[in-house]
């Protein structure tokens, strides 16, 4: 079995090291072909570049355009270069992200055992608000009815019994989650966790291309995957996401 890794990296010095040691737990039991992307990069990040297909430039220009429509610039420029290849499984990682061996190990036991799942995403959390269990990206998930989530939406229900929570959580905002009980397995139109697994054949032709300005760039990327099967957020697979390390 083989894998395809990406990563898009800008200013990542302090995360950097800790990627390294959290991937090589995966890289020392799994055959997985890393490509690393980096542009123009203002501290380290460079210097402590890892993956066995490192890109790194220094566009100055960047296309005219919103955030998303920014990101989806640089991963189509990353996927654009990779080289079809006989992969089972694509995992697509975003920086800032923790996640674990067996982060990975769960992602894949669900592919490997729902063939009519295509992408699995893992239940990502603020790194800051642990122990609250709150999803963190929002932005990126529509339900299976349709409904493109907002900041404060409750994706997954929080269990936590802390007095301390996220303040998007509902255990705060008092709204519904739209997950709760203890379904695993929770399917959706789209989503992303910042660490997810997808089969080959569907990543290789799935493209990030917002239709708007304001659309995340997930949404297109996982219209084309869910052609090919179902995408879930996996609720035992655990990782977290800070912006402050």
């Amino acid at each position: 079995m083989k894998f395809l890794a990406t990563l898009l990296v800008q200013n990542n010095e302090h995360w950097l090291p800790m990627f390294k040691t959290m991937f090589e737990k995966i890289k020392s039991k799994y055959d997985v072909d890393l490509w690393v992307y980096e542009n123009n990069s203002k501290d380290n990040s460079k210097q402590l570049l890892y993956g066995d297909h490192i890109v790194s430039e220094n566009l100055e220009e960047l296309p005219n355009g919103s955030r998303p429509e920014r990101i989806a610039f640089f991963r189509n420029r990353l996927k654009s270069q990779i080289p079809d290849g006989e992969y089972d499984y694509a995992l697509c990682i975003d920086s800032g992200l923790f996640f674990s061996l067996q982060t990975f190990e769960t992602l894949l036991e669900t592919l490997e055992t729902n063939k009519d799942i295509d992408m699995a995403v893992p239940h990502t959390m603020v790194k800051t608000s642990i122990p609250c269990e709150f999803f963190y990206d929002t932005y990126a998930t529509i339900t299976i009815e349709g409904e493109k989530c907002g900041q404060f939406t409750s994706v997954i229900e929080c269990n936590s019994k802390s007095l301390r929570h996220d303040r998007h959580c509902h255990r705060v905002t008092g709204m519904n989650p739209i997950f709760s009980g203890d379904q695993r397995l929770c399917e959706v139109k789209a989503s992303c966790g910042g660490f997810y697994m997808v089969r080959y054949e569907a990543y290789k032709n799935a493209w990030y291309n917002p239709k708007t300005p304001t659309d995340c760039e997930h949404w297109s990327f996982c219209e084309y995957v869910s052609t090919h099967g179902k995408i879930v957020i996996d609720r035992d697979a655990k990782s977290l996401w800070s912006e402050i390390l």
